[in-house]
């Protein structure tokens, strides 16, 4: 939106005022809106690449680079024996919290080595976005637990154990 020198100061504002959209909103309401399909077209294209979009949404892209997707240079962060391991520790139940797309979703658990049946429960973006506490009610729902143990690598992980706490009264 032509502020490209202020985007640190910008983004260490939104970050002051909670983070995200509604954020960014009241930060700099003066920004360009764009449409959230075109949004959405342009990060598709970018994180699938041009070959890799072209098969999954049958067009070439319009926006994206000729080269591969930056899902290619996401790093794992779990092992493949992490779901086994975490069960042989005594998990009763091994799920998933994620803001990706089910199609992003399985991408990523081939490229963490596990399978769905890894998974007891997995709550896409698609469905629930975190830091919504019908994640968890969609975990605990599907799984039975009583407890959890939650990981996360984000702020809106926090946010959603906070406000699971807060709401629901649960101990994640």
């Amino acid at each position: 939106g032509g502020r490209g020198p202020d985007l640190g100061r910008l983004a260490a504002a939104v970050e002051a005022a909670g983070g995200g959209l509604t954020a960014l909103g009241s930060v700099a309401p003066d920004l360009p809106h764009v449409p959230g399909a075109l949004l959405l077209r342009v990060f598709d294209e970018h994180y699938w690449g041009a070959d890799e979009f072209e098969r999954r949404f049958g067009e070439k892209p319009r926006h994206g680079p000729d080269r591969l997707g930056l899902r290619i240079e996401e790093h794992v962060l779990a092992a493949p024996d992490l779901p086994s391991r975490l069960r042989s520790a005594g998990a009763g139940s091994v799920s998933l919290v994620t803001g990706r797309t089910p199609a992003e979703l399985e991408d990523a658990l081939d490229r963490l080595g596990w399978d769905r049946c890894d998974l007891d429960a997995a709550v896409t973006g698609d469905v629930v976005r975190k830091p919504d506490p019908a994640c968890l009610d969609r975990v605990v729902a599907a799984t039975g637990c009583r407890s959890a143990a939650y990981v996360g690598d984000v702020r809106d992980d926090w946010e959603l154990v906070r406000r699971f706490r807060a709401e629901r009264g649960g101990r994640v």
